[in-house]
């Protein structure tokens, strides 16, 4: 029997992730749907539902080397897309961001069920709606939407390895969208992924540099200078983005170069 699963359209158009890691996170969806049912699937600690995804079964299932499927799962965790909790003696658990807990069991299936009816009515929204269910939506919409960034802020710092304050100004300029962190977020991880390669043609151990845990001159740095690089790049730059992207691999080769001329 023929299977299909659901590929959003922001997942689609990422360019940070490669077709592999957008089927991947799919699957990882569209799993999370069958756990949130389940009492078995759910986390006591974390207040929220998890799902298992093998590194074999993922290899199997999009017919790549086992090697491969840990470096898509491993990216994903970076991106602040996935969270993974290492259990003793059991598989890796995965949770996902937009999942986050309420304060207890039954307020998360409540939150979860809202957020479905919210997105399931979307094209028939303004019929059969009183002005008080209306609201109603509204205020359980902004509360998921809040709940999803602060998880990917946490993401960001725990799985990603950037610095809280540099995390929290990008918030700031976020304006509350989860999707516009995200974005923001993926332009750094970009910015260091293409300067780290372009140095790896000439230097060894290139990677060192780059690595927001060694090279302590690049975070505060970029946390310093991060709030006038997005500033500058909506007011002066006709496309913010690449504007932002330039900003950062110039920083990420400056202080990389900073850092090898003191070892």
């Amino acid at each position: 029997m023929t299977q299909f699963i659901q590929v959003e359209t922001p997942i689609l158009h990422n360019q940070a992730l490669n077709s592999d890691e957008k089927l991947a996170l799919s699957l990882i969806m569209d799993r999370m749907k069958s756990s949130v049912k389940r009492s078995e699937f759910f986390d006591r600690k974390r207040q929220a539902h998890y799902v298992i995804y093998s590194v074999d079964e993922l290899a199997q299932t999009l017919n790549i080397g086992k090697n491969t499927a840990v470096k898509i799962l491993k990216h994903l965790a970076t991106l602040g897309l996935i969270i993974k909790q290492r259990v003793f003696s059991h598989a890796t658990r995965i949770f996902l961001p937009d999942t986050k807990p309420s304060k207890n069991t039954q307020s998360l299936h409540s939150t979860i069920t809202k957020s479905q009816k919210v997105t399931s009515n979307q094209n028939t929204f303004n019929q059969n709606k009183s002005t008080d269910d209306t609201n109603d939506t509204n205020n359980n919409v902004e509360k998921l939407n809040h709940d999803a960034l602060d998880t990917l802020a946490a993401g960001l710092v725990q799985q990603g390895g950037l610095p809280k304050r540099l995390v929290e100004i990008l918030q700031v300029y976020a304006f509350g969208s989860r999707d516009k962190l995200y974005e923001y977020a993926s332009l750094i991880f970009k910015a260091k992924h293409a300067v780290s390669k372009r140095a790896s043609r000439f230097i060894e151990n290139a990677y060192s540099p780059f690595r927001f845990e060694i090279n302590h001159l690049l975070t505060e740095k970029l946390t310093a200078s991060m709030q006038s690089i997005i500033v500058n790049a909506n007011r002066k730059a006709h496309n913010p983005n690449g504007y932002i992207m330039r900003a950062c691999m110039q920083l990420f080769d400056e202080q990389a170069n900073a850092y090898l001329a003191m070892q």
